[in-house]
């Protein structure tokens, strides 16, 4: 199956997994990472990401008699790939009220978060080597909402970052906050 549909196949399990456990209860996944043609995919860190409760202990657990033991990589001049010699038992605690609806509300509050992380970093990362008026800085940042066609108030969360401490506004030109 592709990538994707191995992520949504992986979240249905994970929330299935969730709902059978009871609340307080603790479960495992066991998971391995994978490298294709010379990507490496952490599919561990995915898998956290992708699971309804929180993670509450991993064990790293060595990897025996594996497919890529008997494989020679011929590296081009490139540096030389280290093995993945290693899997993750990833153990989860249940989480109280947890169902399908409550679980949906927790992904879009995550969604919320990441973006205002996001708009914080970048707004950060801009303001690093000079001064923005909030017009410029709005007029940066409307290009990717425009493209994305995403119906957020982005320049809300914008003006609210502008407005906190990580920030000082001196004559309606806004820096970094030191």
């Amino acid at each position: 199956m592709s990538d994707d549909d191995f992520r949504a196949a992986l979240k249905l399990a994970l929330h299935n997994i969730s709902d059978a456990t009871l609340a307080g209860g603790h479960y495992a996944v066991l998971m391995g990472n994978q490298r294709r043609k010379g990507v490496y995919i952490n599919w561990s860190s995915i898998t956290e990401a992708l699971a309804p409760d929180p993670l509450v202990d991993e064990i790293i657990k060595i990897q025996h008699n594996v497919v890529s033991n008997s494989s020679t990589y011929n590296n081009r001049g490139r540096t030389p790939l280290v093995r993945i010699m290693h899997e993750k038992l990833l153990v989860f605690k249940k989480a109280k009220n947890i169902n399908a609806v409550s679980s949906l509300e927790q992904y879009v509050q995550n969604i919320e978060n990441s973006l205002t992380q996001e708009l914080l970093a970048t707004l950060r990362r801009v303001m690093q080597c000079r001064t923005w008026s909030e017009p410029e800085i709005l007029s940066l940042i409307s290009s990717v909402y425009t493209k994305a066609s995403l119906n957020i108030d982005w320049q809300g969360i914008v003006q609210n970052l502008l407005s906190s401490h990580h920030f000082v506004n001196q004559n309606g030109r806004y820096r970094l906050a030191y």
